[in-house]
């Protein structure tokens, strides 16, 4: 099949030596599997397709990643690709996967230390990539969202919430908000490639990097992506709905919000989940939740 072969040969060029010399050895397969051209040899042909290969994945990675690209500067970033690239050979045929597993390979580059907030970063722009072309779900009507408030109060242990298909929830220590905005014209995410390098700078350095962590929510509202900020009280129960939980083990979550809804609930009936549900009523009317599930039994 072509796309075997295809994956073959892109496993073999990734495995080959990066070096100007004619005299590098070069994987067996690929030169079997590719035909020569009328002028070059079957090892030329080799070394032109693998710097295509090279270029098509700079390209996409600079497309995906644009912000790191920038914090970077563009002769860093095409090494971090190059290496990348050794390191995750390119066996997807959709160049907008590409990067995937860009974020944890950066954050194991030694060299990269000077700017922790890379890796962040990258998860950012991969969320935001991603929920670009994710599948959409019709937003549930107030009708529907009472409906099912009713069922799931009903049998908590049996029903979870599910957050958009685009939707992705990130942390960081740093404010890699207020730095990814310092490089768009817009909220639409393009980059502001014609800017002033200086006014990029001095908006750099207004941002404070003590503040609080950055808690976003990275989805998409039909056409419109949207990058929402969470506020510390729904921050574990937007991860817990991320990761699958129950509405029953919604109840079990860590000190601080545990503690808020025991509160609300303490002259409640142990049936009574009106106080949590009004947390989720919200998460909907702010379109961070697609509906519910029920979990298989």
């Amino acid at each position: 099949m072509l796309h075997d072969l295809l994956a073959q040969m892109g496993e073999a060029f990734a495995k080959t030596p990066h070096a100007s010399s004619t005299q590098n050895r070069v994987d067996e397969i690929a030169l079997q599997k590719l035909l020569p051209l009328p002028r070059l040899s079957a090892e030329e042909s080799l070394r032109v397709y693998q710097r295509n290969l090279e270029g098509s994945l700079l390209k996409a990675l600079r497309e995906i990643f644009p912000v790191c690209a920038a914090l970077v500067g563009e002769d860093c970033f095409r090494t971090i690709a190059r290496q990348y690239g050794e390191a995750h050979p390119s066996l997807h045929p959709d160049l907008g996967r590409r990067g995937d597993a860009f974020p944890s390979f950066v954050q194991m580059l030694d060299f990269l230390s000077s700017v922790p907030y890379l890796p962040d970063m990258a998860r950012l722009e991969l969320a935001w990539h991603q929920a670009f072309t994710a599948a959409n779900l019709p937003p549930l009507t107030e009708e529907a969202a009472k409906n099912l408030a009713t069922i799931v109060a009903q049998y908590p242990a049996f029903w979870r919430f599910i957050l958009p298909p685009s939707a992705k929830c990130i942390i960081s220590p740093y404010p890699i908000l207020q730095i990814w905005r310092a490089h768009q014209r817009d909220e639409s995410g393009e980059i502001h490639l014609e800017r002033d390098q200086h006014k990029i700078e001095s908006d750099l350095q207004s941002i404070h990097f003590d503040e609080k962590p950055d808690r976003l929510l990275v989805w998409r509202r039909e056409l419109a992506l949207r990058i929402d900020r969470v506020e510390p009280q729904f921050w574990p129960l937007l991860t817990a709905i991320e990761s699958g939980k129950s509405i029953a083990e919604l109840l079990e979550l860590g000190s601080e919000t545990k503690n808020t809804l025991q509160e609300e609930m303490e002259d409640a009936e142990a049936s009574d989940f009106e106080p949590l549900l009004n947390w989720f009523r919200e998460f909907f009317a702010r379109g961070w939740l697609a509906g519910c599930s029920e979990i298989a039994r």
